[in-house]
């Protein structure tokens, strides 16, 4: 049986922005939130927060929705996977063994130097005219499909009307999420409500970006209790011109003694989920706090040239050209491909992309638009690839938290900030193996 899941983020706290809640439902079997990664931009100085939503799920779903109360009107955009997976790389914490001696050993020249046991862990996992139904007391304010979204902004004067609107345009809502919205529309929210536009088997989604007003972020996990697996993997990066550390939550170091430094660290994510319980199930360690200056270099190359692909003649044509300029070859192509070039009876369509040669005559000959492909690798591929870069650039200080929350401990939204006064924390963690001979 196929579910259909309700995903509730709360941005609506006038101190504290939020980012995500959890999955809802009242069926017996679909969507399960595993894993969650965000990323939280902070300008301070003019007030607004950036925020990257990743999440990995298990289950499936005909509808997969979101509703996100806001205190302001959003703007909504995609972002790239690239990021996550990027800083994911940069920032996850690598465990070595230094052997070091003392007395008269003969092998002492063979081992001095560069620890002879070192090992790194993997510890990384990484608008448009209203419609639909007609409520009274609810606005359909705006509608715009948003990469792999379709996305309504959303007024309204009663919570019970809300929820009667939501219902009738296919949300699932559970029985007694009333209450829980009844505070956000009391208090004149916007509420953004987004499906995925197309049918999506178990994984990741695409990043969501919203930039709203705020400069505490916070996380709204009790909302997430309701499907959220036991010790939830919970990654948060933070940029901004400090350290970044939670407030609601404890501030927790893993115990070193209970890493396995000899199989590089491997066990770190456990270490991290028995401080978290021991802190009663609410804190978080910080992984890395550095800074991020270089890492957009990966994100962008220089010759990525969509005007030039807007001039191909056919859909051979393009993928030659996409090949040549070396555009990244991720969910994001592979997706606008998919929306441009008609499939080929009988033939992986991945096939066809990485081999245009081998069905030349094929390409040549089906319809193709170069200028709207081009203006899709433009929007959904190159431009937020951009604007991460951007943003990385724009920074000083990333910080990088972890931590692992189980149902029963989702009782406290976590929040963050600032402290100029905490030293950065290197991600390269070492442990001294002293022999005596």
């Amino acid at each position: 049986m196929i579910r259909n899941s309700l995903f509730l983020l709360a941005l609506t706290v006038p101190t504290a922005a939020n980012a995500c809640g959890g999955f809802f439902c009242d069926r017996d079997d679909g969507v399960d939130q595993k894993s969650e990664e965000i990323l939280f931009a902070i300008d301070e100085e003019n007030g607004e927060i950036t925020t990257h939503i990743k999440i990995a799920y298990e289950g499936s779903a005909d509808e997969f929705a979101w509703i996100v109360p806001v205190a302001g009107l959003p703007e909504l955009s995609v972002g790239t996977d690239a990021l996550f997976g990027l800083l994911t790389g940069a920032t996850q914490t690598n465990h070595y063994v230094q052997n070091t001696y003392t007395g008269d050993c003969a092998f002492t020249a063979y081992a001095s130097g560069a620890s002879d046991w070192s090992t790194t862990s993997t510890t990384g996992t990484g608008t448009g005219s209203s419609g639909g139904s007609t409520v009274p007391g609810v606005s359909v304010v705006s509608q715009s499909i948003v990469g792999p979204y379709a996305t309504s902004v959303l007024t309204a004067t009663d919570s019970g009307e809300l929820i009667t609107w939501l219902n009738d345009n296919g949300y699932d809502i559970p029985v007694g999420l009333d209450p829980l919205l009844a505070p956000y529309v009391a208090s004149g929210q916007h509420f953004v409500a987004l499906k995925l536009s197309k049918d999506r088997d178990t994984g990741d989604l695409s990043p969501l970006v919203m930039t709203y007003p705020g400069t505490t972020p916070s996380i709204p996990i009790q909302l997430t209790a309701v499907a959220a697996q036991p010790d939830m993997r919970l990654r948060v990066y933070v940029l901004g011109d400090e350290r970044a550390v939670p407030t609601s939550y404890l501030h927790v170091q893993p115990n070193p003694i209970a890493i396995n430094f000899w199989d590089g660290g491997t066990n770190y994510d456990d270490v991290i989920s028995m401080a978290a319980d021991e802190a009663g199930g609410q804190a978080f360690a910080t992984d890395f706090a550095g800074s991020p200056a270089g890492l957009s270099d990966s994100l962008v190359w220089a010759d990525w040239d969509t005007q030039e692909l807007a001039t191909a003649n056919t859909a051979y044509g393009f993928l030659v050209a996409v090949a040549t300029r070396g555009l990244p070859a991720d969910d994001a192509l592979l997706e606008v491909l998919d929306t441009h070039i008609a499939p080929i009876p009988g033939i992986d369509p991945v096939s066809v992309y990485n081999c245009p040669s081998c069905y030349e005559s094929q390409l040549r000959a089906m319809p193709f638009n170069a200028v709207a492909a081009a203006e899709d690798v433009e929007v959904f591929v190159v431009a937020p690839r951009v604007e991460a870069a951007a943003m990385l650039d724009r920074y000083s200080v990333l910080t990088r938290l972890s931590s692992s929350v189980s149902p029963s401990e989702m009782t406290v939204d976590p929040m963050f900030t600032f402290n100029h006064d905490m030293g950065l924390v290197t991600n390269v963690r070492t442990a001294t193996l002293l022999t005596t001979c």
